[in-house]
């Protein structure tokens, strides 16, 4: 089975993403979408160097602060330039994805055919943390700034910018509210990457998708989100749970292979 892992960083210990190529070929994975960060990965400058380092492995994707919007469309054009295919923010530092201040990052993504990847799910770490010079507000981090709803308006004022919540969305429990927002939004996906997402797609599994709205299973992307050195030496014991985790909740290879692998090439616009 093909796969792309639509959901990676490039760790500290890795500036050069060979650590990262071969956790691919250890765990059987076709390509990584590694994204830039700020605050516990390599930056956006050294996840350009990786990804020219691995062309044919490794899908560049550049961190963005839209509160600082007119560095962040600087950024956009620049990445795009490289041919970057993804943008990343992190709602829960302080903004509403919803303002509509920061809607001019949102067309000009539209514009450039690139794919927005939030976080969702909540405050990642506990330190304080230094998103953009000026934007130090550790009293402001909070997971109000994730919930799904905050997509309704943005997915109908951009239709063709697809945007994916990470971590299935997972800003708050109440599955129904996501799996509502995503049925109702060609353009909104989720991706499954982390431990809570591993839990919410057992959860599913358990009760058979039978929620009010149940999850289109089809808006799926699958994802990691991290890697060690272990990893690339021996395959991972938690890749292997959270895809077994997919097959658990499809038991349909069609819509596996979707999840998997096809969703990311479409979106990507991979040959």
């Amino acid at each position: 089975m093909k796969v792309i892992d639509i959901h990676q960083h490039l760790m500290m210990f890795d500036p050069t993403g060979d650590v990262l190529v071969r956790y691919l070929d250890t765990n059987g994975i076709e390509k990584a979408v590694v994204i830039g960060c700020t605050y516990y990965c390599q930056s956006n400058d050294t996840t350009r160097k990786a990804v020219r380092r691995h062309p044919d492995r490794l899908i560049g994707g550049a961190y963005v602060d839209p509160r600082d919007l007119q560095a962040s469309l600087r950024t956009v054009r620049e990445y795009h330039q490289d041919g970057f295919k993804v943008i990343k923010m992190f709602p829960c530092f302080g903004f509403y994805p919803d303002d509509p201040a920061i809607y001019p990052v949102y067309a000009l993504m539209e514009e450039l055919g690139m794919v927005l990847l939030n976080h969702a799910g909540g405050v990642p770490h506990d330190d304080p943390v230094v998103v953009t010079p000026g934007f130090l507000r550790p009293e402001g981090v909070s997971i109000k700034y994730d919930l799904p709803w905050h997509y309704d308006a943005p997915a109908r004022c951009f239709p063709k910018l697809t945007f994916i919540l990470a971590h299935m969305g997972l800003a708050t429990w109440n599955l129904p509210d996501i799996f509502y927002q995503v049925s109702r939004h060609p353009n909104l996906y989720l991706d499954t990457s982390c431990g809570l997402a591993l839990r919410a797609m057992r959860e599913i599994a358990r009760v058979k998708n039978q929620y009010i709205w149940p999850l289109d299973f089809s808006k799926l992307l699958w994802g990691h989100d991290g890697y060690s050195v272990a990893c690339a030496e021996k395959p991972a014991p938690r890749v292997q749970a959270e895809q077994q985790a997919v097959r658990e909740m499809v038991q349909d290879e069609a819509t596996l292979s979707l999840i998997m692998y096809e969703n990311a090439k479409r979106l990507l616009a991979l040959a």
